[in-house]
């Protein structure tokens, strides 16, 4: 790996803060030395040069009552201001970590507050297209940078979808499009439609992996197909780690420098893919749908691992069920982020048992209104 720059890349840096430097320098620094310095001397404003005289002044200063007064005051003052800011300013953090009615309207008032919400800052600049250059809803995300920011919140769409990978798939890029493009946007549909499939009785590893071909383009669908064939080659999550990043390698645009991306990172391509999908299929195969090992291998792959990590445990998660999930694991979640995850998984089940009854309704209304004849079928 490369270094640091050492000495030259440290008065590279010190160069840029040199022109914010002076004026304070100059306007603050100098003065308060000056100022030190005349405390020390009998200094008159308009007479001769200042003499040196040492304590005579702080000594005559201590015996002055209005000196004594004029500190009472200041020190109250100060008090009362500097720690009535930190006490303020920590209630309002503990109530915006309260359970309350309508806190998240508080918590989410600034827009860009969405975006690292969703643990993506490409949200922001979406939201603000849509807020103030009043964008298409169904093309805002296009110029932001593609990556897997859409993929990661998606699984939403997969389960009130369970069972039909394909309407997951068309919801997905209609909702990612106010977000995403390209093969950001693309990953998102691929995700819900795996999440989809997963939740079937009868899914399998295999047919999560089927699916996800199935329904993906380009150099995600290439990527995809790499990842997975070098999976199945790996005794477990550990051994598929450095093998995972070799076959994604060609596809992701960021580079090994995570945090240094190249000048064409995350722009749009029909020849790349996100990293972070490929890579969770492919813990998922190496694990062979395990919860626990396809989230751990997640993680320590290292890079994006959060959301590789995410979208493993919801594939591995809607193929087995809560069972899968160690329940000191559940428990430690819930109780470090206070939040009733049962309330909200329940909250989810009933919404997508409501959308599959009016999916129903409006099948079943189709079906009557369909005309019975004059149709030539051969």
């Amino acid at each position: 790996m490369k270094g640091d720059g050492g000495p030259r890349q440290l008065g590279s840096s010190l160069s840029l803060y040199l022109p914010l430097l002076i004026p304070v320098l100059v306007l603050s620094v100098v003065p308060l030395a000056q100022g030190i310095w005349l405390g020390f001397t009998d200094y008159k404003l308009g007479t001769t040069p200042p003499r040196f005289n040492f304590l005579d002044n702080y000594a005559r200063m201590l015996g002055d009552r209005d000196f004594w007064a004029s500190f009472r005051t200041g020190f109250v003052w100060t008090f009362t201001v500097t720690f009535g800011e930190i006490a303020l300013g920590m209630g309002l953090a503990l109530l915006l970590n309260a359970k309350l009615p309508m806190r998240w309207a508080v918590a989410n008032s600034d827009p860009c507050s969405l975006g690292y919400a969703a643990g993506d800052q490409g949200v922001d600049l979406a939201m603000l297209r849509l807020r103030h250059a009043h964008a298409d809803p169904r093309e805002a995300g296009v110029g932001n940078m593609v990556n897997c920011g859409a993929a990661i919140y998606i699984a939403p769409v997969g389960i009130v979808n369970a069972g039909d990978p394909e309407g997951a798939y068309r919801e997905a890029i209609e909702i990612s499009g106010a977000h995403q493009s390209s093969y950001g946007r693309e990953a998102a549909g691929v995700m819900a439609a795996s999440v989809a499939e997963a939740l079937r009785p009868v899914a399998t590893v295999d047919s999560i992996v089927g699916v996800a071909s199935a329904f993906a383009r380009d150099g995600t669908r290439n990527a995809i197909a790499a990842v997975v064939a070098a999976a199945r080659e790996c005794r477990n999550c550990e051994d598929a780690i450095p093998k995972i990043r070799d076959a994604i390698r060609p596809f992701d645009s960021v580079g090994e420098e995570y945090r240094r991306p190249g000048l064409d990172a995350r722009r749009p391509s029909r020849t790349h893919s996100i990293e972070e999908l490929p890579v969770a299929l492919g813990m998922l195969v190496a694990a062979k749908g395990d919860w626990s090992e396809s989230v751990l291998g997640s993680v320590n792959y290292g890079r994006d691992a959060d959301s590789i990590a995410s979208m493993a445990g919801a594939m591995a998660g809607a193929l087995h069920g809560e069972v899968a999930i160690p329940a000191e694991w559940r428990e430690t979640v819930s109780r470090s982020s206070r939040l009733t995850l049962r309330e909200i998984a329940d909250e989810l089940s009933g919404v997508a048992v409501e959308i599959f009854a009016a999916d129903t309704r409006r099948w079943e209304e189709r079906a009557g209104n369909f005309p019975s004849g004059g149709w030539n079928v051969t």
